[in-house]
């Protein structure tokens, strides 16, 4: 019985492989689309993710034909100066896992908050986004910038001392150019004002009243 039970999960690890090695071979990172960046929003009084940080990625093969039933995986490891909160797909405390449609298309609405005064993180690209085995590194930015009371002033001061101190800070640059410039500074105003954000993120770990 234990060796027919060992065989058993042999060949189950094996067909995931092929499973997983078929869908790799489906999709041409190329042919895909992809947001220029990730942002991570507060969320309304009842625990929603703000939509304005709703991101879309659409797997598609070489001859642009849809690649349904493939996983998409965000891992944020390095992204020391963000925290990813909680919501579907999510393994806490970092990584993400979406299964796109019939379409070949998966959607992410992300609640998050950063790390207040503190240090930028190393690298910008700080996600590694997997499309169906294919890496594609990528930025992530956060509105909620002190993680406390949602979207508010004191995440704008945070934003302009990245302005003034950190002009490549990947955490306040919304708009994925690689620079904390004006077009964010709009972004940021957008959010604020549509009121979407007006409460923060816990950890990944936490729950919703």
């Amino acid at each position: 019985m234990a060796g027919l039970i060992r065989t058993g999960t042999l060949i189950a690890a094996l067909a995931l492989a092929v499973a997983s090695d078929t869908m790799a071979g489906a999709v041409n990172p190329e042919h895909c689309t992809v947001p220029r960046q990730i942002s991570l929003m507060g969320a309304s009084g009842l625990c929603v993710p703000d939509p304005f940080g709703k991101v879309v990625f659409i797997l598609r093969g070489a001859s642009d034909t849809p690649c349904a039933g493939c996983w998409v995986t965000i891992d944020f490891r390095a992204c020391t100066d963000v925290t990813v909160g909680p919501g579907p797909g999510m393994t806490c405390p970092s990584k993400l896992l979406g299964m796109t449609d019939g379409l070949g298309r998966v959607e992410f609405t992300l609640p998050g908050f950063g790390n207040g005064l503190g240090p930028p993180r190393a690298a910008n690209l700080c996600a590694t986004v997997l499309l169906a085995g294919h890496p594609v590194p990528m930025s992530v930015s956060t509105f909620d910038r002190s993680g406390s009371n949602g979207v508010d002033a004191a995440d704008l001061a945070l934003w302009i001392d990245d302005f003034v101190n950190h002009p490549q800070a990947g955490r306040s640059d919304f708009d994925g150019d690689g620079q904390v410039g004006a077009a964010d500074l709009t972004q940021w105003i957008s959010v604020f004002v549509n009121g979407e954000s007006v409460s923060s993120s816990g950890p990944c770990a936490s729950s919703c009243p």
